[in-house]
């Protein structure tokens, strides 16, 4: 665990994809936390220093207890949420997932080993002020999970 800029970080790993169609549609972000709280696993991609100055974030939220396999974005189902971020200063966008059933989720988490694989596949986004839309595509790799539920036992 590492601490930057009075924020807590916990795992490692990265997080690559396409937004499209988007003027900025590629990423390559770096794992900013990847924790177990009160049965959802949540995990957060940010790309730190960018060169252009356009900050990046992607989260994925899932419940723990999700069994490993493919998973349709949909209501009712173990994916939580799926939140994209993106900007410049105050000129921010927030996407969230769309739950239609279009998308899904290709999930392999190993709780005892702390360690995910995650495939997010043609994922409607939906700007929360414009109602723009957007499709996502991403892959999570992560390691060394924060698992805060085994530290209240």
């Amino acid at each position: 665990m590492a601490t930057t800029q009075n924020e807590t970080l916990s795992g490692t790993g990265s997080v690559t994809g396409t937004v499209k169609p988007h003027p900025t549609e590629y990423f390559n972000l770096k794992i900013r936390s990847f924790v177990l709280w009160d049965g959802l696993v949540s995990v957060n991609g940010y790309n730190p220093k960018p060169a252009d100055r356009l900050h990046k974030s992607l989260q994925l939220t899932f419940r723990s207890d999700i069994s490993n396999g493919k998973h349709d974005f949909s209501e009712n189902g173990p994916i939580e949420t799926i939140y994209y971020k993106e900007g410049v200063l105050t000129l921010t966008e927030y996407f969230d997932g769309i739950k239609n059933g279009k998308g899904y989720v290709d999930i392999t988490f190993n709780r005892e080993a702390g360690t995910l694989q995650a495939k997010i596949v043609n994922v409607g986004l939906k700007e929360k002020d414009t109602g723009s839309e957007i499709t996502l595509n991403a892959v999570f790799e992560a390691k060394e999970l924060l698992d805060h539920d085994s530290l209240k036992n």
